[in-house]
């Protein structure tokens, strides 16, 4: 049920979230500077993380990619990040100036079609995604997928090092 106060807001989504488990849905997207990239095959054997954030002008997205950026601990562990949004290209360059990415960043996205590939939530008003990320394993399986219905509620790269770190351990057993 929709509140006539709370419309503009009013999270929404397309199909039912990816859940631990579950094959991450093969998908090729534009980066910015030219050419895609594809998931979960650019990860080839490693672990990935996949940022899906709302755009360029939120400053909760941008303090969370500059993050995941400056992550040295994760490339350390062999870690690919990857992040989406709605963004124009030119937009999402910068984003990627103005937060020091290094890590490929699709734009140009529309927020159906992410929803209903991975279940995010998103505006229709506005036509953006809500903060979602995932964390997915080398056989492109998602180890955490972490939804977000409004403006907070992400993942943070601390809580994804440990995770990977101690599912790494688990297999060494």
């Amino acid at each position: 049920m929709t509140k006539k106060t709370g419309e503009f807001f009013m999270p929404r989504m397309s199909k039912e979230i990816l859940d631990t488990g579950d094959i991450f849905p093969h998908s090729t997207f534009s980066k910015v500077g030219g050419g895609s990239f594809s998931l979960p095959d650019d990860l080839g054997e490693d672990w990935g993380v996949f940022l899906i954030y709302r755009g360029h002008w939120w400053p909760y997205c941008k303090q969370q990619l500059s993050a995941f950026a400056k992550a040295t601990k994760l490339k350390d562990e062999g870690v690919k990040i990857f992040a989406l949004s709605v963004d124009n290209e030119e937009d999402a360059q910068k984003t990627v100036d103005e937060c020091g990415l290094d890590y490929p960043l699709g734009f140009g996205a529309s927020h159906e079609e992410v929803s209903n590939l991975t279940g995010c939530f998103y505006e229709e008003k506005r036509q953006i995604i809500h903060g979602t990320g995932y964390v997915i394993k080398p056989d492109g399986t998602i180890a955490v997928g972490v939804y977000s219905t409004g403006p907070i509620g992400r993942l943070v790269w601390q809580d994804v090092l440990y995770m990977i770190q101690f599912w790494k351990k688990q297999a060494q057993k």
